[in-house]
């Protein structure tokens, strides 16, 4: 008896949440592998994820599998090629990488062998599986440059915002629970009456929690005003969606940061570091910079000092600085 492994999986949380979908994925394998008389050694469930990239954690832990278990398995199965990949590229390789391993695929829905015309339509099934994303994704990039023009929000809503929907058409207003608290915070900001870090605990006392670096791009977005930059594009926004806080206490919000971090003159206008104090870490502050010691020479560096982890060397910086 032939040995077999399935891999099944749904694209969306809701999906994944529902169940039914994968209910009749798993019973549609076993329906599948009966028929064929295949003892069915285990199946892999990816919960969430999209078929447009490979590195799915659990497809990863398939292929890890496979190729601990060489020689012992002898096909996979899965219910169409758009549930095992998105890309035709990425279906041929890892079809390839599964035959070194001993392991052929078989598609529930999609017959075909292994002779010239077999060949030739499982090509050109995994092509249409391409094409059909393809095809959506340039609706979904039209239609969030179309919401966009029209001054709505079209991604997941920044916090003290909601999405919601009007007309059918997706957008984010004011959330009645967290709206006045992000409003607060910025006003606390930009009259001084508290450092961007005593702002950031008072809103997790309030119940919502935010890490330094999210709290950072928060007040640097500026659908706060009612703005909206995507796609090339400057839109106002359009109601329900609006502002929640004046561009004055905007500008003002921001410039708390610049001077609770920003380096005196002398440390700013360095010759060896000439973008010391000009670029920002990912959590707000800006960069210092220093020279390390080596075994036979000297290393410059542009580094954070509340963050360990960003150390970056000095040529790699100012290339990059000048290439943008």
């Amino acid at each position: 008896m032939q040995r077999a492994i399935a891999y099944i999986r749904v694209s969306t949380d809701r999906q994944a949440k529902d169940g039914t979908s994968l209910v009749t994925q798993r019973k549609r394998v076993l329906e599948y592998a009966t028929v064929k008389t295949y003892e069915l050694v285990r199946q892999f469930v990816e919960e969430g994820e999209s078929a447009k990239t490979d590195d799915r954690p659990v497809l990863q832990e398939m292929l890890q599998f496979c190729k601990k278990q060489r020689g012992k398995i002898d096909v996979l199965i899965f219910p169409k090629i758009d549930r095992f990949t998105r890309y035709a590229a990425d279906y041929h390789f890892l079809k390839g990488y599964l035959r070194d391993l001993g392991i052929r695929v078989e598609s529930i829905d999609e017959r075909f062998d292994d002779s010239p015309a077999g060949r030739f339509l499982e090509s050109l099934l995994a092509a249409t599986a391409q094409f059909d994303n393809d095809v959506r994704s340039e609706r979904a990039f039209n239609g969030m440059k179309e919401a966009v023009s029209q001054g709505r929000w079209a991604w997941g809503a920044p916090r003290g915002y909601r999405n919601v929907r009007i007309g059918n058409k997706a957008t984010i207003e004011p959330d009645p629970q967290t709206a006045h608290l992000v409003a607060k915070v910025f006003e606390m900001l930009a009259s001084g009456e508290a450092r961007p870090k005593d702002a950031r605990a008072w809103l997790a006392t309030q119940g919502v929690r935010i890490s330094r670096s999210q709290f950072y791009r928060m007040i640097w977005n500026k659908a706060y005003i009612g703005v909206i930059q995507a796609f090339g594009i400057t839109q106002h926004s359009a109601p329900p969606f609006i502002a929640l806080v004046s561009e004055g206490t905007f500008v003002k919000a921001q410039e708390s940061f610049r001077s609770s971090r920003a380096p005196r003159t002398y440390q700013r206008d360095h010759p060896e570091f000439p973008l010391r104090g000009t670029l920002r870490c990912t959590c707000g502050r800006f960069l210092t910079a220093s020279w390390t010691k080596g075994r036979t020479r000297r290393y410059a560096y542009y580094r954070c000092k509340d963050c360990s982890r960003v150390n970056l060397e000095r040529s790699l910086v100012e290339s990059q600085f000048l290439e943008l």
